[in-house]
């Protein structure tokens, strides 16, 4: 349950002890937001209550929904999110995190200029996907399927309910090998499709903004002019559970490590 005090708003923790007399279970106060961001269903576009990131007082995030809790979104992405809450822990306000937000799709744009320069690590490239049939089932030559043909011909079998990792090379590739490289077959000389990669981090701008009218065509569109955008250093860590920002950390974000850091994932091969 989320409260906003109003003016004449009276003691919460008389509203706590109230509602623990009346409902006979405890409750009790997580923390006061200094603003959260409700994101929309994709199936209604109505703010959903499992979606959403805010900071608290502390200093302190909670994040619900957003690309950072996902196992399978690559470090790039990751580390994209990651400065835009750094940008973000600034606000003290929503009319604050509000005035961020143009500096926010500059970082976006900055991203998307370090991907067309070939300035990200494949390792931070990789992506991670969960296999939900067998081979000979799959119909159309996605990514995934590209990854399955080679993991095949080399004598792989992958299950469904396993996963698979892989690089885009050609996203519009017909061929396995041209579409996607496994990630235990990369040799480093690979020439990643930035593209595809821009998309991907505009996809998880929108996920952050579409509450204020940001949309993927929208930042891919202002991706596409990107000479002046800022240079972005995406060499570091994202931050994850337990490393704290220099200006707020995460709280429960609850993507592994080991999927974070796709050179442990090169390493484990």
């Amino acid at each position: 349950m989320w409260l906003r005090p109003t003016a004449k708003s009276g003691d919460l923790r008389a509203l706590i002890e109230a509602l623990n007399r009346e409902l006979g279970f405890p409750i009790d106060l997580e923390g006061t937001y200094r603003w959260i961001v409700f994101l929309p269903c994709k199936t209604t576009g109505v703010g959903a209550l499992n979606r959403y990131y805010g900071l608290f007082e502390t200093g302190e995030f909670k994040l619900r929904g957003i690309e950072l809790r996902k196992h399978d979104t690559p470090n790039v992405v990751n580390k994209m999110e990651d400065l835009l809450l750094k940008e973000l822990a600034r606000a003290r306000t929503a009319e604050e995190f509000q005035a961020l937000l143009p500096r926010c799709v500059d970082l976006i744009r900055g991203a998307a200029k370090a991907l067309r320069e070939n300035r990200v690590p494949l390792a931070d490239l990789v992506l991670t996907k969960t296999v939900t049939r067998s081979l000979d089932e799959y119909v159309v030559m996605t990514a995934t399927v590209a990854a399955l043909k080679q993991l095949k011909a080399r004598g792989f079998t992958v299950e469904a309910g396993e996963y698979v990792r892989y690089v885009i090379l050609d996203e519009s590739a017909k061929l396995a090998e041209a579409k996607v490289r496994p990630a235990q077959f990369l040799t480093g000389s690979e020439v990643p499709d930035a593209q595809a990669y821009v998309r991907l981090i505009c996809r998880a701008g929108e996920t952050l903004f579409a509450p204020f009218g940001y949309t993927e065509e929208k930042l891919l569109a202002a991706c596409r002019r990107v000479r002046d955008a800022p240079t972005v250093d995406l060499r570091g860590e994202a931050e994850h559970e337990g490393k704290s920002a220099k200006e707020g950390h995460y709280a429960g974000v609850g993507y592994h490590a080991a999927y974070a850091r796709g050179e442990e994932l090169l390493a484990e091969e």
